[in-house]
């Protein structure tokens, strides 16, 4: 799940995988990830977007409104993002913005289609109270909320074998040689 800290994570695995290895390709697994906090979302994507790559989310009353990246990415290289039906809200639109900003490629099964913002208000029973305000749209403005991503790979999930990451790093094989 997205938290205040993956931001720093990702940086921070990102920094123990170049200090290990020359970084050809890179494989980000965001299965069963049903997302969590978005506000990290734009310093994890700016570690692989260039400055400037952009979602967007729409609300009825202002329209489309762009989410910028600001930094220089970490790795620029062949990516695949590894996605299913947990993939949802934050995660997706990860994805998202890394298939139709940079290329990367999705490999696994159709994500959940969760792309919208709430507001969360608290009641006196302890309960809350969820509205959404507005949803997430692709880099392509295309809206996440009920519809999902298609990967571009799509892989069944194998008993036994993790048949999705066999196919990701097949795919970047060929990607790199």
């Amino acid at each position: 799940l997205f938290t205040d800290e993956t931001d720093s994570e990702v940086i921070d695995a990102l920094e123990d995988l170049e200090k290990s290895a020359s970084l050809q390709a890179l494989i980000l697994d965001l299965r069963g990830n049903g997302g969590g906090v978005v506000a990290p979302l734009t310093a994890v994507a700016g570690t692989f977007l260039p400055s400037g790559s952009v979602v967007y989310y729409e609300a009825e009353q202002e329209g489309e409104t762009p989410v910028v990246t600001a930094e220089t990415p970490r790795f620029v290289g062949p990516l695949a993002v590894l996605v299913d039906g947990g993939t949802a809200s934050a995660a997706e639109i990860l994805a998202a913005a890394l298939a139709e900003n940079s290329g990367a490629i999705l490999v696994g099964q159709e994500t959940f289609g969760k792309g919208s913002i709430q507001a969360i208000y608290p009641l006196e029973d302890g309960s809350t109270l969820h509205i959404t305000t507005a949803v997430w749209l692709t880099p392509d403005h295309k809206r996440l909320d009920g519809v999902g991503l298609t990967p571009d790979h799509a892989v069944e999930v194998q008993p036994g074998q993790d048949a999705v990451l066999d196919a990701a790093l097949d795919a970047l094989r060929e990607m790199i040689e």
